[in-house]
């Protein structure tokens, strides 16, 4: 039967090369053809010039090139109908390329059949893109990747961004809106295809709850699952179950369409019995193909109850490691709290001393005016002293000289004497040793001339 599938996944940087290299099946990869897996068709487009023979080198670019947080591809991984042929799944996909890149962005595409685990085919296709915007305008690998220029396209790389919603960034719920309308039109353009190839097979890519359909859905089971036998049994029997259980309901369906109805009338007539027979087998049957999921639950259980208690201990340790922490903490405040009373002991004491050390030194500043007032006093009383010593010294040579002078006068002869008393030094007085002499008496200046 046709799967409903699509998943959309986004690259970093230094993850578009050897994806690219994965799904075209090229190096390292290229021995999985050899597990009998099938490369059915593999292709790309919309490349620049300078990648066009070789997208490898498109995408080695965009790994280099693509800032180091940013994106470098964008993938469409898409399970393709049984139902349709090779060339019919490649015509499918060459029209949902049209459809949804068109020639706005370079891609690379690839369909894998591998074997399912039913022995059938399994074919998918993976197809990447970048996000990148082609625009005509040619750009060499480095300035394709580079910040796209609004006001100077051709300085700039080209434009990021894909859809109708190019550029925005959008909340977790727009981003699951806008993946329902890409897979609702994938839905529409394959069971377009599946119609037109003759097949009654088709998709639908609601989930059971939208459907109204009270299962649930089977989850991803690994390669080493798979390869595990018990574990393929069991999937194989649930799977077997599903498909027995949708053709009953699908024949039941066809045969009372009104459940409702037929069930008001089945509860007055005799079948109701062997309704409830056959629904009593049904259960038996159901719990028969459960039983091997039941005993794996009890192994998973036990699985838990183990981590469980494994994680209790781990609890348990952490509870521990913070006890520690916290003793540690306080033995670590304890200490800074000592050390900085001993440290403010220390500053007490050194605040002590030098307001000491500043009361004296304020002491000396107080008296320091006084005895200096006292220094130039003396200075000043001393100087005095010596002034009046000076003068008095000067004051006796005077009188001494005087003296001298008077006894001098007194020896020179009445004449003389007479002569300076009464001429008051106005007129010179002559004298007869030829001697002239000065003399100050009682501070006048007499002055005798002696004649020869």
């Amino acid at each position: 039967m046709a799967i409903p599938r699509l998943s959309v996944k986004v690259g970093k940087v230094g993850k578009a090369q050897p994806h690219a290299a994965y799904i075209a099946r090229q190096g390292q990869y290229a021995n999985r053809t050899e597990r009998g897996e099938v490369l059915e068709a593999t292709g790309s487009g919309n490349m620049p010039a300078w990648a066009e023979h070789n997208p490898l080198t498109f995408w080695d670019a965009s790994d280099s090139n693509e800032r180091i947080n940013g994106s470098t591809y964008r993938e469409f991984e898409i399970a393709l109908p049984r139902e349709l042929s090779p060339d019919q799944r490649l015509d499918l996909l060459h029209d949902f390329i049209k459809q949804e890149i068109g020639t706005d962005h370079a891609y690379q595409y690839a369909i894998h059949t591998p074997r399912a685990s039913d022995g059938d085919e399994q074919p998918h296709a993976h197809l990447m893109f970048s996000e990148r915007r082609s625009d005509g305008i040619e750009r060499d690998p480095e300035q394709y990747f580079k910040r796209y220029n609004g006001k100077n396209p051709e300085r700039g790389g080209c434009k990021k961004g894909y859809g109708v919603n190019a550029g925005k960034k959008l909340t977790r719920t727009e981003r699951t809106e806008e993946l329902k309308n890409t897979r609702k039109r994938w839905e529409t353009l394959c069971n377009d295809h599946l119609e037109k190839s003759g097949s009654t097979a088709r998709i639908d890519m609601r989930s059971y709850k939208d459907q109204g359909l009270d299962l649930e859905p089977e989850r991803k089971y690994l390669p080493s699952e798979w390869r595990n036998p018990e574990h393929r049994e069991t999937a194989l029997e649930m799977r077997e179950y599903r498909k027995e259980y949708h053709r009953a309901k699908a024949a039941f369906t066809a045969l009372v369409p009104d459940i409702a109805e037929a069930l008001n009338s089945l509860k007055k007539s005799k079948l109701a019995d062997t309704i409830e027979t056959g629904i009593e087998k049904m259960k038996a049957r159901a719990r028969q193909f459960k039983r091997p999921i039941v005993d794996k639950e009890e192994q998973i259980l036990g699985l838990i109850a183990a981590a469980s208690e494994q994680q209790e201990a781990v609890t348990q340790a952490i509870e521990h490691l913070n006890t520690s922490r916290k003793e540690l903490h306080s033995a670590l405040a304890s200490q800074q709290n000592k050390l900085a009373d001993d440290h403010r002991e220390v500053i007490t004491q050194h605040r002590k001393q030098f307001d000491g050390i500043h009361t004296d030194i304020q002491k000396v500043l107080h008296w320091l005016p006084m005895v200096g007032s006292i220094v130039v006093t003396g200075i000043c009383c001393l100087a005095i002293v010596a002034m009046m010593f000076w003068y008095l010294g000067g004051v006796m040579d005077d009188i001494t000289e005087a003296r001298a002078n008077r006894t001098k006068l007194e020896a020179l002869n009445p004449e003389i004497r007479q002569c300076l008393s009464t001429s008051g030094a106005k007129q010179p007085c002559i004298a007869v040793d030829g001697k002239d002499e000065t003399y100050k008496i009682d501070g006048k200046i007499f002055k005798v001339i002696r004649l020869q």
